[in-house]
C-alpha cells in the first residue's frame, strides 16, 4: 500500500520540501516536480537499492541546486512590493499593493494606465501575499494581452493551416507545459509564454496548430513544423533554458 512522508531540506535560503513516497515498484526514483522533490522508493527493504535513501535524495537535492539554482527559485517565497515592474514582452506593468479590510486577496488591471492593483487582507503574512499573487497578476495580464494573442493565432493559422478549425482560447499559469489542444480546436497556452520572445510564442503556436493535423510527435508531425519554422529547434532550446525567467 503506498504511504509519503515529508521532509524540508533546508539550502542557503531556500526550504525544499522532499516528498518519501513508498509504494509498489522495484526501484528508487527522485524527480524535481513544481512544488517538492518526489522520492520513490519500494515499500519493501531497498536497502539492497540504496543504503540510506534520505541521505542520497539529499546529497541528490544538493548536487542539483549548484549545478542549476535557478531550478530551485520555484521553493523561495517570491517578493511582491508596492511600484513593482512586471515585464512581458509586449507590455510593462506596474504593480500596486494596498492593505484592505477583506477576507481574500482580489487584483484589478487598468490598461490603459498598465497597473496592476492587488488587494489583500491586514492579517495576511509575505507568504500568503506571495502564494496567492501569482496567479491573480497571471490573470489581470492574461485578461490584458488575450487579444493580440488569439489574433496572431488567426494570423499563422490562416497563413499555415488553413484545414484546420480553432475554437476556444485559454491563457492560464500552466507550469506544466507551454501548451496544450484538444480534438475540438481549443487551444491552451500557458501565460508564462507572454514573457518569451515573439518567435517563441510563435513557435508553441505553430506546434499546438500542428497537433490539430497529426495528434501525436510523429515524423510527419515534425516535418511539418520544420517546413513552417525551420529553426524550430532554437525556439526550444530556448524554453528549456530560460524557463525559470518567465514567471510573474
Amino acid at each position: 500500500m503506498a504511504h509519503k512522508t515529508k521532509k524540508l531540506i533546508r539550502i542557503e535560503d531556500v526550504v525544499v520540501p522532499l516528498i518519501i513516497h513508498r509504494e509498489w515498484r522495484n526501484n528508487v526514483r527522485i524527480a524535481l516536480g513544481t512544488k517538492a522533490v518526489n522520492l520513490r522508493l519500494p515499500s519493501y527493504n531497498y536497502t539492497s537499492l540504496v543504503k540510506d535513501p534520505i541521505q542520497w535524495a539529499e546529497d541528490w537535492i544538493l548536487k542539483k541546486y549548484k549545478q542549476s539554482p535557478h531550478l530551485f527559485d520555484r521553493f523561495r517565497i517570491k517578493k511582491y512590493f508596492d511600484g513593482q515592474i512586471i515585464q512581458t514582452t509586449k507590455k510593462t506593468y506596474t504593480l500596486k499593493i494596498y492593505h484592505a479590510h477583506r477576507k481574500s486577496m482580489k487584483a484589478d488591471i487598468d490598461p490603459d494606465e498598465a497597473q496592476i492593483t492587488l488587494l489583500f487582507p491586514k492579517n495576511w503574512n509575505e507568504a500568503e501575499l506571495s502564494s496567492n499573487a501569482e496567479s491573480l497578476i497571471s490573470s489581470c495580464i492574461a485578461a490584458d494581452q488575450f487579444y493580440w494573442v488569439a489574433m496572431r493565432i488567426a494570423e499563422l493559422k490562416d497563413a499555415h493551416f488553413p484545414e484546420v478549425e480553432t475554437n476556444r482560447l485559454r491563457l492560464k499559469n500552466n507550469k506544466s507545459n507551454w501548451g496544450s489542444c484538444s480534438s475540438q480546436g481549443n487551444i491552451n497556452l500557458s501565460t508564462r509564454l507572454l514573457k518569451a520572445p515573439l518567435d517563441v510564442i510563435d513557435y508553441v503556436i505553430i506546434h499546438e496548430l500542428t497537433h490539430l493535423i497529426h495528434p501525436n510527435h510523429s515524423r510527419l508531425f515534425w516535418k511539418k513544423v520544420e517546413e513552417i519554422m525551420p529553426d524550430y529547434k532554437q525556439k526550444e532550446r530556448w524554453l528549456s533554458k530560460n524557463s525559470h525567467l518567465c514567471v510573474f
